[in-house]
């Protein structure tokens, strides 16, 4: 699987940019390391993806791959049992699909659609559109889902839609399209399958919401709307949102209005020497009061947020290396690796029959024990020899931290303003 392009206006990114035009401005003024950041999760997923892609091209079962190793941007991960079977159910929704429509359906794995052909600007590329037009007159767009945080609904979801908008105009006969999630790692009230069935016309009235909403994103005072649709937006994450960082300074302000106000002194430890009790900060809700109990539930969101951007701001002042006296970065720990991922197993079978062991001394059927497993049975001498300990991520730590700061150099297309929470009056829904 290549590495996918990413369109400004393209479909994973629908839900956000539909609904606050004013987002694709914003990530427009990130350094590229903000606009394009990922996670692990993303990367897991991605590589998932890439397995369910291989499967179907190939007509075999995820169980083949089973205790390999995916290659992803971050990092590598085995194909265990739990991938497995969420690939697996994935194939075989594909599968009973195919074989429903018959032998006049075509398959196409992950292609590239245009919802709207003259926008170059509006595309994505869908998992798995499977098209009869000479007997049935359907089309079904099948979305996989391998993460397990976020449950994804198949009603009015943007995402699907555009994805199924672009397969329409490649099938422009078809009348009855069907929308299909397939999310196995999440648990939702209908299943890890869902499905919906929508007309032609309702995807060309979705159209011309697209259309619009994407005319909408051009224009530079296009407002900026906080909502559900802001979970993976780079400018969240980075802390930099105005209108977001707005609500919530301006949210926490008013609910928290008679919170206690300190000066804060600094010890000799660099540490704060008279912060408050949290008790005498916030009076926690009474279990038997209904409306402050809601009121502080309702709050959580903007709390959440409103920490988050804190230390994302001071994460980024910190890797500038401008002062901060309350944090430092530092490595995370790192556990061990192979050098040679390639051929450790027949060297390791090789070092076991040398030292009279068996194979199934060294494995966890049918995966080579880990390093720290593999020194108990094959010696120091022989891990020392194949596997290295890597340099551990960076993280944030309180200055007292033991670990010892770890300064950075970044690129000088990176050094461009410091994200503050800005204080403002909130958004309203445009």
């Amino acid at each position: 699987m290549t590495a996918p392009a990413h369109a400004i206006l393209g479909a994973s990114s629908a839900s956000r940019w539909i609904n606050c035009p004013g987002s694709v401005r914003e990530i427009a003024k990130l350094p590229k390391r903000d606009r394009n950041r990922t996670t692990v999760y993303a990367d897991e997923g991605t590589s998932a993806h890439s397995l369910c892609e291989r499967c179907l091209r190939e007509g075999t079962n995820a169980d083949k791959y089973f205790g390999k190793t995916l290659k992803g941007e971050l990092g590598s991960y085995e194909v265990n049992d739990e991938m497995v079977e969420a690939v697996q159910m994935y194939l075989d929704e594909i599968r009973r699909q195919t074989k429903r429509l018959g032998p006049t359906s075509d398959i196409l794995i992950e292609e590239r659609v245009h919802p709207v052909p003259e926008d170059t600007e509006l595309f994505g590329t869908a998992d798995a559109i499977v098209a009869d037009e000479m007997i049935h007159s359907e089309l079904v767009v099948t979305d996989f889902k391998y993460g397990a945080g976020v449950v994804v609904d198949v009603d009015f979801n943007d995402q699907a839609m555009y994805y199924a908008l672009g397969a329409l105009r490649l099938y422009p006969e078809i009348e009855t399209v069907k929308l299909v999630i397939v999310q196995p790692r999440a648990h939702h009230f209908e299943g890890p399958i869902r499905r919906v069935a929508l007309s032609r016309g309702d995807l060309l009235a979705f159209g011309d919401i697209l259309v619009g909403a994407a005319a909408r994103t051009m224009d530079p005072a296009a407002p900026l709307n906080p909502g559900d649709h802001c979970g993976f937006c780079p400018v969240k994450k980075a802390g930099r949102c105005p209108a977001l960082n707005a609500l919530a300074v301006t949210t926490v302000k008013s609910d928290f209005a008679d919170l206690l106000v300190h000066g804060v002194e600094v010890a000799d430890d660099g540490m704060p020497a008279n912060l408050p009790a949290p008790s005498d900060v916030v009076i926690m809700p009474d279990v038997e009061d209904l409306e402050a109990l809601s009121k502080a539930w309702l709050l959580i969101p903007y709390l959440d947020h409103y920490i988050k951007g804190v230390q994302e701001a001071v994460r980024r002042r910190v890797e500038f290396g401008r002062e901060f006296p309350w944090a430092k970065m530092v490595r995370k720990k790192a556990n061990r690796v192979y050098t040679n991922p390639e051929t450790i197993e027949a060297t390791a079978i090789k070092e076991a029959r040398r030292q009279k062991k068996k194979k199934s001394d060294i494995f966890t059927d049918p995966t080579l024990l880990s390093v720290a497993q593999l020194e108990k049975i094959l010696g120091k001498d022989f891990i020392a020899e194949h596997a290295e300990k890597p340099e551990g991520g960076l993280t944030l730590a309180s200055m007292n931290d033991k670990r010892l700061q770890i300064k950075i150099a970044l690129p000088l297309e990176d050094f461009d303003d410091v994200p503050e929470l800005t204080e403002g009056k909130a958004p309203t829904a445009e």
